[in-house]
């Protein structure tokens, strides 16, 4: 049977965005733009899935998802012993419904600002990309090009770009910090982590921040997410999905990776030992106030 709600209106959420990221400067209105929404508090999501999963059946009974194409991609006995595979799940979810209201109320009217006062060049944007502390040596034209294709609001030449590069930018990051990211067969063979491995490790939530673990996680390698990576990877990504708000909020996440650690950097006042984590060089919701806040 099918529920249905009233709309939610964002009138003012997006009045306020397009206020806070005008009349700035070109890095400043990009670093606005990817602050302009805040990364999940994953303490308050698990304490919201637990508070709905007490005294209810559903997790129980079990559930399976279902991809676009009718394919059986995950699924859950209902095993009490899943209790935390079913809060994980229950956290993916709602992170897809609160994707799409930061698309539509703060990421698009901020782009819809930004781009039009803006005209970023390649050149630029390739500047960006080099002096910025987490794009990996040798893949600086590679990030430039998926974020001007999102600029340009081309979001599916942006995933198809940057969704693989992704992988790289966080095993860069693990490196310099002394995190061992090679898997070593009976053999003595070596091969590199892939993502879903990268990103389960817990010295990436350390370094990188648990809001922005979580968020990449759930958007790019879960089965009950969009699984971006996978699709990308495999040519499973459809048009759909290319043009999906998912993709606009990974586009976006890539944004922020790129441009508000370099903004921090830059700033006098930032401490030079601070770390990736939870600080506005990922969430935009430390002590520093943003461009445009």
């Amino acid at each position: 049977m099918r529920i249905s709600t009233g709309p939610i209106d964002l009138t003012e959420a997006v009045i306020e965005t397009r206020r806070r990221v005008s009349g700035l400067a070109e890095l400043e209105a990009l670093v606005a733009m990817a602050t302009i929404y805040p990364l999940t508090d994953v303490a308050r999501a698990r304490a919201h899935a637990e508070e709905l999963a007490e005294g209810s059946l559903r997790h129980l009974l079990g559930n399976v998802t279902y991809s676009s194409d009718g394919r059986k991609v995950a699924s859950s006995d209902g095993a009490v012993d899943h209790a935390e595979a079913a809060i994980q799940s229950d956290m993916s979810r709602t992170l897809q419904i609160s994707t799409g209201i930061a698309v539509t109320g703060f990421i698009i009217p901020a782009h819809e600002v930004v781009t039009f006062e803006h005209r970023y060049n390649f050149g630029f944007l390739q500047r960006v990309c080099a002096e910025s502390p987490l794009v990996p040596s040798g893949h600086e034209d590679l990030w430039a090009r998926g974020l001007r294709h999102g600029l340009n609001g081309d979001f599916a030449s942006a995933a198809a770009v940057l969704v693989p590069q992704i992988e790289q930018l966080i095993r860069g990051v693990l490196k310099r910090r002394g995190v061992h990211t090679l898997f070593v067969d009976a053999y003595g063979v070596e091969s590199e982590k892939s993502l879903p491995s990268l990103l389960s490790m817990p010295e990436t939530a350390q370094i990188l921040g648990e809001s922005l673990q979580f968020e990449l996680q759930a958007m790019l390698v879960e089965q009950n997410g969009p699984n971006l990576r996978h699709n990308a990877a495999h040519g499973l990504l459809d048009d759909a999905q290319a043009w999906s708000a998912s993709s606009v909020y990974v586009w976006w996440l890539c944004l922020k990776l790129v441009v508000v650690p370099l903004w921090n950097m830059t700033q006098p006042a930032k401490d030079e030992a601070s770390d990736v984590g939870d600080s506005p060089a990922t969430s935009g919701s430390g002590s520093d106030t943003p461009p445009g806040s």
